[in-house]
């Protein structure tokens, strides 16, 4: 149970119409302490009677509002610069906006990220990538002082391991060669699929059996891109799709590059 409690506060404007917004109260020695808290959200109105009530003894009447999480959040988006993952991102805060728009940044605290979670009621993994977009802009704007967001943990897998035999039966029904192609090197290597889709022969050393999936010029992002050894599954199906290459990339469609697999 909270040591305070919401309520509505009734006002009027200087041109005499009504309205209303959330305030807090809680109880001390000396009497009874309320304060408006000039929004007319629930969840706003949960974190700022937090916040205020944590500092009550400070002599914190109000919290600085000097930002709203969705100026953080939109601001960090934009600096990204048509980056790969920038839509992804901008998908993940289409969803998340009517929550954390409106919510200014001194307010947000570990509560808030619970309240988010039962709010959008969606699976795991959704919510790991949504709040996870609301802390890293935070980060991006406060570094250290950023506040506290929850992201949930890794769900178990319910998906088990593939065994060699069903790996194999699976590569038999793949009819179409760039399809079967991927799915060995996706396998023996482990490399992510922009990485794969993105390869290029250059990158393949015959000699030592490799596969730098780092393009040459290409700059290290946080997701790094390491130098991975080839098997002879995954030699073979190189030599015989080599032999047929009309393009730089090793997994071509039509004569050109694929850009998503899953469309392939």
């Amino acid at each position: 149970m909270t040591p305070f409690r919401l309520g509505k506060l009734k006002r009027k404007r200087t041109d005499g119409s009504d309205y209303w917004s959330f305030c807090v109260t809680w109880h001390t020695p000396t009497g009874r302490v309320r304060h408006t808290l000039n929004t007319q959200d629930r969840f706003t109105a949960e974190a700022k009677a937090r916040k205020l009530y944590e500092n009550r003894d400070k002599g914190v009447a109000k919290a600085a509002l000097v930002a709203t999480v969705g100026e953080c959040v939109e601001a960090y988006i934009d600096s990204l610069g048509g980056l790969r993952d920038e839509k992804r991102k901008r998908e993940c805060w289409k969803a998340a906006r009517g929550f954390w728009s409106a919510i200014p940044v001194e307010v947000v605290d570990a509560d808030l990220s619970h309240s988010y979670m039962k709010w959008r009621n969606r699976a795991t993994n959704t919510m790991r990538n949504e709040l996870s977009l609301i802390r890293t802009a935070l980060h991006w704007k406060y570094d250290k002082l950023a506040p506290k967001v929850i992201v949930p943990g890794v769900p178990d897998s319910e998906v088990g391991g593939v065994t060699k035999d069903e790996f194999r039966q699976f590569l038999t029904g793949c009819l179409m060669p760039h399809v079967k192609l991927f799915c060995i090197l996706a396998v023996t290597t482990g490399a992510r699929k922009t990485a794969l889709l993105e390869a290029k022969w250059d990158q393949v050393d015959w000699s030592r059996a490799q596969l730098r999936l780092n393009a040459e010029g290409r700059t290290q992002s946080h997701k790094r891109r390491a130098t991975v050894p080839l098997n002879n599954l995954a030699m073979e199906a190189l030599k015989e799709a080599r032999a047929g290459a009309v393009t730089d990339y090793i997994v071509e469609f039509r004569g050109g590059p694929l850009k998503d697999i899953k469309k392939a």
